[in-house]
């Protein structure tokens, strides 16, 4: 499996292929689900977009961490308890057990459809990009 890391900038100077899946991770301040749809037309193959901040366990306090733990197998519950108890001024949307599933599932069509490349994208291309791509190299 060939995954490939790169920043949000550096991802339109590649050519669209049909046989290299795309996971697009988006800032939740982004227009993310319009960028989203249209990439998911733009001749790759699979492709996941999702949208959550570049935070750790560390950098959640202990009722957010709760939150998580609790809600956190469903995104939509989990964001909308999170906006109501953390503040909808900035969007609350730390990485949660849902989106774990979702790259797991996505990971698994891949192998399915026998892709041997990735394309990992995200604003910095390092910590989210890198731990996501890692994971589906060790899994792949």
């Amino acid at each position: 499996m060939v995954v490939t890391i790169v920043s949000a900038s550096e991802f339109p100077s590649f050519v669209p292929d049909p046989k290299t899946a795309v996971l697009r991770i988006y800032e939740p301040i982004e227009n993310w689900q319009a960028d989203a749809a249209q990439q998911a037309l733009a001749g790759w193959g699979p492709f996941l977009a999702l949208s959550f901040w570049d935070i750790d366990r560390v950098g959640l306090g202990l009722f957010e961490r709760l939150v998580v733990r609790l809600f956190g197998w469903n995104r939509a519950l989990c964001a909308g308890i999170g906006q109501r108890l953390f503040g909808d001024e900035i969007p609350w949307r730390p990485f949660l057990p849902a989106d774990a599933v979702q790259i797991r599932s996505f990971t698994d069509q891949m192998a399915l459809e026998g892709l041997r490349s990735v394309i990992v994208v995200c604003k910095g291309a390092r910590s989210r990009s890198w731990t996501i791509g890692r994971w589906i190299a060790e899994r792949l």
